[in-house]
């Protein structure tokens, strides 16, 4: 199916999701883009999209549900995103300590050989 996608610019792959109600990000890259598009299009050919119907029992037409589902998912792609931005901060911190202190450690043992 991601084929059908390959050769459409992110611009192109943008205003495709836009068109179908999906959720659209800046920071989402070509790949995620073409599988949100490819999960979409496998839902719309499932005879269970037809039938299913949101969590709470709630009724609304299946594409209102497959908004509220992507949407869930970026929403949780966001939150790992932020999360691994966070992490990659904290070792880029604690590395930077490790070096000052290393280089502390060997100012220290110069000035101990004088």
């Amino acid at each position: 199916m991601a084929d059908e996608y390959d050769h459409l610019t992110v611009a192109n792959l943008r205003e495709l999701m836009k068109e179908r109600g999906l959720p659209v990000r800046k920071e989402q890259k070509r790949e995620d883009l073409i599988k949100i598009l490819c999960d979409n299009d496998q839902a719309a050919r499932s005879p269970l999209a037809v039938h299913t119907e949101p969590m709470g029992g709630t009724e609304g037409p299946p594409s209102e549900w497959e908004f509220q589902k992507f949407q869930l998912q970026l929403e949780a792609e966001e939150r790992n995103h932020k999360l691994k931005h966070e992490l990659e901060l904290k070792r880029m911190e604690l590395e930077a300590q490790h070096q000052c202190e290393h280089k502390a450690r060997e100012v220290q043992h110069e000035h101990e050989k004088e």
